[in-house]
């Protein structure tokens, strides 16, 4: 086979898998932020559920710590889903690169 004929035909195998990964990294971006919310929400409420059943009856008063850890975990909920998918998105674009 000449030279020509294999240099063509690496080119398009590699244009061919560029493809496939774009192609599944776009519906890995359209799934990713769907899940993410179903799954934080779920880690989130799991942790409010471990902090009040772990404080005491009448320690949720306005200054207490159980109610400030409560409140603060689910204020970080939206940083820690929005950090988590650029993270992700990141990756993926690295990954890409790779094959440019």
């Amino acid at each position: 086979m000449p030279i020509v004929s294999m240099v063509n035909q690496a080119i398009k195998h590699q244009s061919a898998a560029t493809e496939q990964i774009e192609k599944s990294g776009r519906a890995l971006k359209q799934r990713l932020p769907k899940q993410m919310n179903q799954l934080s929400g779920s880690f989130f409420d799991e942790d409010d559920d471990f902090v009040f059943e772990a404080g005491q009856k009448g320690q949720f008063t306005a200054g207490s710590d159980y109610l400030s850890t409560m409140r603060e975990t689910r204020a970080k909920q939206v940083v820690f889903g929005e950090t988590f998918l650029d993270a992700a998105a990141n990756n993926m674009k690295r990954s890409n690169s790779q094959f440019d």
